[in-house]
């Protein structure tokens, strides 16, 4: 099956399958490759390419609603 596209903004995005996502041998990040790909204008990270051994990898960005940054707050004890 061909990648299916998708758009935003004007950019162009692979519909990123399960099967093409990188992979933690380890589960503890060892095997992954992670690369910061983008900063704004006070050297804030804004992107980080993942990169496993067999070469897949996925870009993951930093959340937002309503245009600002946010992170989920914690569900329970650690």
């Amino acid at each position: 099956m061909a990648n299916e596209t998708k758009t935003l903004n004007g950019q162009i995005f692979d519909v990123l399958e399960p099967e093409d996502r990188p992979r933690d041998t380890y589960g503890d990040g060892r095997s992954l490759r992670f690369i910061t790909c983008e900063h704004d204008e006070m050297t804030m990270l804004q992107a980080i390419q993942v990169r496993d051994a067999e070469g897949r990898w996925a870009v993951y960005v930093p959340l937002e609603i309503n245009g600002k940054m946010v992170r989920p707050q914690p569900s329970g004890p650690d």
